[in-house]
């Protein structure tokens, strides 16, 4: 999958614009269904993963892919369970499940 790389400018000018059509079409409700919706913050989570690919790290280490923004890696601590918007992995993430084995922690 080749997916072209958004700059982070680029994803704040989509964010921006987002926000303010949706204010332009619908108003104030229209403004925070569009936040809801999580298009806006999706642009900025894509940035980040064309930044971390152009610094060097492997497409494979970055999850969900570059282009998804699902299923979230879920992480447990001692007291309570996170799901996390954007993971890079030491390695491969190896499965596609809500549980997820680590090569190095298996």
């Amino acid at each position: 999958m080749m997916t072209n790389l958004l700059s982070i400018q680029e994803a704040v000018d989509n964010f921006k614009k987002l926000i303010e059509d949706s204010i332009r079409v619908g108003g104030i409700f229209a403004k925070e269904a569009m936040i809801r919706s999580s298009k806006p913050i999706n642009q900025i989570h894509e940035a980040v993963k064309s930044s971390l690919i152009n610094t060097g790290i492997e497409r494979f280490r970055i999850y969900p892919p570059l282009g998804a923004s699902s299923p979230e890696m879920k992480l447990a601590g001692f007291i309570k369970q996170k799901s996390i918007k954007m993971f890079v992995s030491l390695q491969k993430v190896i499965s596609r499940q809500l549980k997820y084995c680590l090569m190095d922690f298996c």
